[in-house]
C-alpha cells in the first residue's frame, strides 16, 4: 500500500511538471517582470477571500503561515484544479479566453501530535501568457512597423515547511521553496513595405531556494471560543538564472533569409524578490464560525529584474477579509447542515506600472467545503469574481472568473498496528 501511495505521489508531480507549460490565464500584464504573481491559498482559503495568516484549521492544509501546522494533527493529501476566465477590453477591442490546469499537490503530517506538524507540495508560483500586437514607426521616420509580442512559461515553486508549538497558543514556522521554471518572450517586428521580419527570442531559465517564516498566538478564551494573530515575513531573495537570446531575420512566412547570420547571446542574471510582511487577525467558534482579515505589505521598490533594471516597480499593499460558517458540524438528518461555506472580498495592487499607472485589482470570493468520506475529507471550491485595471488610467481592463476545485483526504497514516 505504501509504494502504490508513493507511486501515486510520484505521477502527480511528474504530471503537475509538465502541466506548468499549458498556461490557464492569458493577461497582457503579465509582461512585466517574472509574470502573474500567484497565490498561496488552497481552494478552502481562496473561498475566504484568500485569507490564512491567522486562521488554523484541523481539516485543510494552511500554505499562508507555516506556524499553523500544528493544527494539522491528521495526515492530509489535497490537489486541486485551476480554472480561469477572462475578457480583456481596450477602449476598442474585446478579447475572451480561459483555461485549467493541475494547480497544486500538498502533503502535510504531524511529527508529534498537537506539536511539530510538516508540508511538502509543488504550486505555481508565477505565469507568463500574453500576445500583444501593435502598431509603431520606424525611429526617426514615418514608415509603419508592426509589432508581435509573446510571452509563455512561468514559475513553479516545490515546498517544504515545518510548525512547531513552542509554548501553549504560541508557535512559529519555517518555509523553504525551490523557485524553478523558464519564461520566454518573443518581439517580432515587420516593417510595412518590406517582406521581412526581425525576431528577437530570449528564454530564461531559473532555479533557486528561499526562505519564509511566521508566528501565531492563539488565545482560547473558552471551549469553544477563541481569538488569533498571525505573522508572516518573506525576506529579499534573489532567484538566479540564465538567459539564451536569439536574433535573427526571417521573411514574412517564417523562412530564415539566405546569408544572414543567427546571432545568440548566453548571460546569467538574477531576478531579485522583495521582502513581504503579513498581518492577520480572526474570530473562531469552533466548528461553527470563522472571521478573520489580513494585510500584506511589498516592498517592491527594491526589487531588480533579470538585467538588474529598477524601473517599473513600486511598493504595494493588499487587504482582504472572509468569513466561513458552518451550520450544524454534527448533524446526522442534514447533509448541507455540516457543509463549511465561506465568503471573502480582497483588494490588492499590483507591483508593476502599465502605462505610467497602477493596476488595482478588486474581487469577490466565495466557496464551499462539501464533506466525504468519515466527515474529515472534503471536496472544496473556490470562486472569485474580479476586475484589474480599469479603461480609464490602464490601456486595458480585465474581468475574470477564477475556480480552484481541489480534494482534501485526512486520515491517520502512521499510527503503529497494536494488534495483527
Amino acid at each position: 500500500m505504501k509504494v502504490l501511495r508513493r507511486l501515486a505521489f510520484a505521477a502527480i508531480l511528474f504530471i503537475y511538471s509538465i502541466s506548468l507549460t499549458a498556461q490557464v490565464d492569458q493577461s497582457p500584464y503579465s509582461i512585466n517582470g517574472i509574470g502573474d504573481l500567484k497565490t498561496l491559498a488552497n481552494a478552502s482559503q481562496f473561498g475566504m477571500g484568500g485569507i490564512g495568516i491567522a486562521t488554523p484549521s484541523r481539516f485543510n492544509i494552511n500554505n499562508m503561515n507555516p506556524a499553523l501546522l500544528p493544527y494539522n494533527t491528521l495526515s492530509s493529501f489535497s490537489m486541486g484544479l485551476a480554472v480561469d476566465y477572462r475578457s480583456l477590453s481596450t477602449e476598442d477591442l474585446t478579447q475572451k479566453n480561459g483555461g485549467a490546469l493541475l494547480n497544486n499537490v500538498i502533503f502535510s503530517f504531524p511529527v508529534i501530535s498537537n506539536k511539530w506538524s510538516m508540508s511538502v507540495g509543488v504550486m505555481p508560483f508565477s505565469s507568463v501568457n500574453y500576445n500583444i500586437k501593435a502598431k509603431d514607426v520606424v525611429p526617426n521616420t514615418t514608415i509603419p512597423n508592426t509589432l508581435d509580442l509573446e510571452g509563455t512559461g512561468g514559475l513553479a515553486q516545490a515546498y517544504f515547511a515545518n510548525g512547531i508549538l513552542l509554548t501553549k497558543g504560541l508557535s512559529i514556522g519555517l518555509r523553504g521553496a525551490y523557485i524553478f521554471g523558464s519564461i520566454d518572450n518573443t518581439s517580432t517586428s515587420q516593417v510595412d513595405s518590406t517582406n521581412y521580419k526581425t525576431i528577437f527570442n530570449r528564454q530564461t531559465v531559473y532555479g533557486d531556494l528561499t526562505l519564509g517564516g511566521g508566528l501565531h498566538y492563539r488565545h482560547q478564551k473558552d471551549e469553544e471560543t477563541a481569538f488569533s494573530i498571525g505573522f508572516t515575513f518573506d525576506p529579499k531573495s534573489e532567484i538566479k538564472g540564465n538567459s539564451t537570446s536569439w536574433l535573427l531575420r526571417t521573411t514574412s512566412n517564417n523562412q530564415t533569409v539566405p546569408g544572414r547570420d543567427t546571432l545568440q547571446f548566453k548571460s546569467p542574471g538574477s531576478f531579485v524578490i522583495p521582502a513581504k510582511y503579513g498581518f492577520g487577525i480572526s474570530y473562531e467558534k469552533q466548528f461553527k464560525l470563522t472571521i478573520g482579515g489580513e494585510f500584506k505589505y511589498e516592498e517592491w521598490s527594491h526589487a531588480k529584474n533579470f538585467t538588474g533594471n529598477t524601473d517599473g516597480f513600486k511598493n504595494v499593499y493588499s487587504m482582504a477579509v472572509g468569513a466561513e460558517w458552518i451550520p450544524d458540524f454534527n448533524s446526522v438528518s442534514s447533509y448541507l447542515a455540516r457543509v463549511a461555506y465561506r465568503i471573502g472580498f480582497s483588494y490588492a495592487q499590483s507591483p508593476y506600472i502599465a502605462a505610467d499607472s497602477e493596476v488595482n485589482d478588486f474581487g469577490i470570493n466565495f466557496g464551499w467545503s462539501l464533506p466525504i468520506a468519515r466527515g474529515s475529507s472534503s471536496l472544496d471550491m473556490g470562486f472569485r469574481l474580479g476586475q484589474r485595471g480599469n479603461l480609464s488610467s490602464n490601456p486595458v481592463r480585465e474581468r475574470y472568473f477564477q475556480s480552484l476545485v481541489g480534494i482534501t483526504i485526512n486520515d491517520r497514516w502512521f499510527v503503529r498496528r497494536r494488534y495483527d
